[in-house]
């Protein structure tokens, strides 16, 4: 237990800086996102976010890329809405309301649009299009370029437990998935739709039914899926069984996850193999921090004296982090993968 402790102390001391640091803030959350005024779409207030998977764009009218992702992000709204995702687009350029309106038009645009607007200590990006995408627990997973930000929306998406109750809008029992989308954990759920099972009405019996055998499959593929992960995402693996034990605290399937989460604790190759891949994701975070050179025909060299100056403080971190991860994990793929990133900039020869 001892060596556990000393192990992972010694990783986070080699790597922490990076992960604070980052390419961008991650520590920002939903409640940090200020509407600005409304333009286009559905008039929303933050709190109307709670539970919901929301992707927010910093985009431009007078941004090229910003205007070719406007159709592709409503696609995205009108594919997802059922299972909980809300895309508002935040405009960060000059101007009016009827010239956005326009472009929001001409885009095709079916989310809503405010002019300007604001993440609270997310102004640490210089260009746009730029997303924010947040989970359904308000927590920012993903930020960057919206062409990157589909993969991260689908496994939100799935890891949100209104996706369960995606299937069937629900008239009698309709506070409960309204109360899914705000957050109301799949536990209360269970419960109170549980407790409607013997109604006397039949259409209430019958949603409470479909309520109770769609949220404990969503739970048991959660469990189920998360253990097929084992070996190959072994830390996929225990954050999404440390989410299900949250999901349904007292219940059959939290017990389940709970016991689940357990025996892998015991194995102690499954916990190095997590600790190795938290490792490399802050490696990973190191790297995005670095800063490129412009300027060269060729774009920016990542093996000149000029760019090792440039990020000697990341790449002194990322050193740090690797050399950690080989002599502690030698045999793991994360370390592997790390390796392959020291060679890629020649920081380690």
């Amino acid at each position: 237990m001892k060596r556990g402790f000393f192990t992972a102390l010694a990783i986070a001391s080699a790597v922490t800086f990076c992960a604070q640091a980052g390419a961008f803030n991650m520590k920002v959350t939903l409640k940090d996102l200020s509407l600005g005024p409304h333009v286009l779409g559905p008039e929303l207030k933050v709190s109307d976010l709670a539970g919901h998977v929301v992707l927010v764009e910093f985009w431009g009218i007078n941004c090229g890329p910003c205007r070719a992702s406007l159709p592709v992000l409503s696609k995205w709204q009108d594919k997802h809405a059922q299972e909980g995702l809300i895309v508002i687009g935040l405009h960060a350029q000059n101007g009016t309301s009827q010239q956005i309106e326009a472009v929001c038009k001409e885009g095709g645009v079916n989310y809503s649009i405010y002019a300007n607007g604001n993440v609270n200590g997310g102004g640490d990006f210089n260009g746009i299009p730029h997303v924010f995408l947040f989970d359904h627990t308000g927590k920012c997973i993903f930020r960057g370029h919206p062409n990157e930000a589909y993969d991260d929306i689908k496994k939100a998406l799935a890891a949100a437990p209104a996706a369960a109750l995606a299937g069937r809008e629900l008239v009698k029992l309709k506070a409960l998935s309204d109360g899914m989308k705000k957050g109301m954990p799949p536990s209360a759920v269970l419960k109170a739709a549980t407790a409607q099972l013997a109604s006397k009405d039949a259409d209430t019996a019958d949603e409470a039914k479909f309520v109770v055998e769609s949220i404990t499959a969503w739970g048991k593929k959660q469990i189920e899926s998360a253990q097929a992960a084992k070996d190959a995402k072994p830390l996929q693996c225990y954050t999404t069984l440390q989410n299900a034990i949250k999901d349904f605290a007292g219940t059959d399937l939290g017990k389940d996850a709970s016991q689940a989460l357990a025996e892998l604790k015991a194995d102690q190759a499954f916990m190095s193999e997590v600790r190795a891949w938290q490792a490399l994701d802050k490696i990973k975070a190191c790297e995005k921090e670095l800063k490129p050179i412009r300027g060269g025909i060729d774009g920016p060299d990542m093996t000149s004296d000029k760019f090792k100056k440039k990020n000697a403080v990341m790449l002194n971190n990322m050193i740090a982090g690797i050399r950690m991860m080989k002599k502690t994990f030698p045999d793991s793929d994360a370390t592997k993968e790390a390796i392959e990133i020291a060679d890629k900039y020649e920081i380690m020869r």
